[in-house]
């Protein structure tokens, strides 16, 4: 039953924190600053990469050797062309850009998602939060360096389970978890690493609360596939990690802690 209860608990984290983001209005500064950062990046390759898409011919044909019908076929399949680049280039960005929106505002926006996490975590405890001796900008550095790492073991996983795409329901809802698990743990890490946990440590904090991070992941997927709603994932995202780093308490965190640094 527990197996449930946990993965409905960590759905309802993204909810509990807007809640505490609400509850704490100093907070919103530091929830906004990721946000903008992430939009501006976006856009600015988003605008880059429809410009690249302007200028690149995929085809180019010149028949005037065969007389005013060689010259209207080309001039009219290179028209298709310059439509097919854009029918085809516009959603795979648009794609590209859904699926790694998240995990890349993690990575630029990590100073910002510190502090916001370290705001949130002071509000939850009523004193400072101590980043347990780590400097700022060495926490920044952790977090960076963490959720790039975590990226591309995400990325791994994905790309080994794709075959599961190909069985219908069943293979689509265990990629789904998957790739849920993952989005969870992303989340997680920025208050880990303001605290110094270690790549193993932070593995090991995975696999003990491996069903409230699937559920935190998946209601997070579900929020940004909503029209809008998507721009607060991260700092929802944010907030929701800190409480349940926070719920994980200081007697659980030692013991994953040392469990970590025994595997690793």
């Amino acid at each position: 039953m527990h197996f449930y209860r946990d993965y409905f608990s960590g759905c309802l984290l993204p909810w509990r924190g807007a809640r505490l983001l609400l509850a704490a209005p100093r907070t919103w500064r530091w929830a906004l600053a990721p946000l903008v950062a992430n939009i501006i990046l976006y856009a600015a390759l988003f605008a880059a990469a429809l410009w690249l898409l302007s200028r690149y011919e995929w085809w180019h044909f010149d028949w005037q050797f065969w007389g005013g019908c060689g010259a209207w076929l080309a001039e009219n399949l290179n028209a298709a062309g310059k439509f097919l680049r854009y029918l085809v280039g516009v959603p795979v960005l648009a794609a590209g850009g859904y699926f790694t929106f998240a995990a890349v505002g993690q990575i630029v926006a990590a100073p910002f998602i510190d502090g916001l996490s370290e705001k949130c975590e002071a509000h939850l405890t009523g004193r400072a939060s101590v980043a347990d001796g780590v400097p700022f900008a060495r926490s920044v550095w952790l977090s960076v360096a963490s959720a790039t790492r975590m990226l591309a073991r995400q990325i791994f996983w994905l790309l080994l389970t794709l075959p599961l795409l190909l069985v219908p329901v069943v293979g689509h809802a265990a990629w789904f978890l998957l790739n849920s698990y993952f989005t969870g743990l992303g989340w997680l890490d920025a208050p880990l690493s303001r605290h110094n946990w270690t790549y193993a440590e932070k593995i090991a904090a995975g696999r003990a609360r491996k069903m409230a991070l699937t559920g935190f992941g998946s209601m997070a997927l579900i929020i940004f596939a909503v029209p809008l709603t998507a721009f607060l994932l991260l700092p929802l995202g944010v907030a929701g990690a800190t409480i349940l780093y926070v719920e994980i308490g200081e007697r659980e965190g030692k013991g994953i802690r040392e469990e970590g640094k025994v595997e690793s």
